[in-house]
């Protein structure tokens, strides 16, 4: 497996005194009380590489998110191509798995599956409700 990428961070609906680092975190100290609306976006590129040997084979790519307690409703999005060089279409060889595991690494949840049976042409955009998973 390689993997190469670049992501940034933005915020909009920021209550006045909170910012984003570069790497995602909210910090500071809001100005005033009150009710905000606040939209949180990843966006970048990150392309990872999962091996194909032809043979069935695990490998594990993994992102570690922090979200901030007190919101009602999280997503994730990514893009997602499965090409594959695999003749038979009788099972899958090659597997990727999304799961929801917590801070000690414990699966929370098996989000999908996909596989070289999954094959199509192009990336095509995913989004998985997460806020089953929230923090708060």
């Amino acid at each position: 497996m390689w993997t190469v990428g670049v992501l940034t961070y933005s915020a909009t609906g920021l209550p006045a005194g909170l910012s984003i680092s570069s790497t995602g975190l909210i910090s500071g100290s809001p100005t005033a009380t009150g009710t905000s609306s606040v939209t949180v976006a990843q966006s970048g590129s990150w392309f990872a590489w999962l091996d194909g040997y032809s043979s069935p084979h695990t490998d594990t790519l993994a992102q570690t998110v922090t979200v901030p307690t007190g919101y009602s409703n999280y997503t994730l999005t990514y893009y997602q191509d499965i090409d594959t060089s695999e003749r038979s279409s009788s099972g899958a060889v090659d597997t990727l798995t999304l799961q929801v595991l917590n801070s000690s690494g414990t699966v929370l949840s098996t989000l999908s599956t996909y596989s070289n049976l999954n094959a199509a042409s192009g990336y095509h955009r995913v989004s998985v409700n997460m806020s089953a998973y929230n923090v708060s």
